[in-house]
């Protein structure tokens, strides 16, 4: 972590794992619309709760509240 500003680092995992969960949700959105497989349903709720829980944790309170809406929708 970096000694000046340790956000910083947690800010870069979020990044790593925003992209990491984005690319799960755009390729499961498309294959649970042509298929409505409970399996790719269950990726993508996961996804929104790990977007929903690493923005928690660096403080973008808007960002895990975002997550939450796909989590429940």
């Amino acid at each position: 972590m970096s000694a000046e500003n340790p956000n910083l680092d947690m800010i870069d995992l979020f990044r790593e794992e925003l992209v990491t969960c984005t690319d799960i949700l755009t390729r499961g959105i498309v294959d649970y619309a042509k298929e409505k497989n409970p399996e790719t349903l269950r990726e993508l709720v996961r996804a929104a709760h790990s977007i929903k829980g690493a923005a928690r944790i660096v403080g973008l309170i808007e960002a895990a509240e975002l997550a939450q809406g796909m989590e429940q929708a």
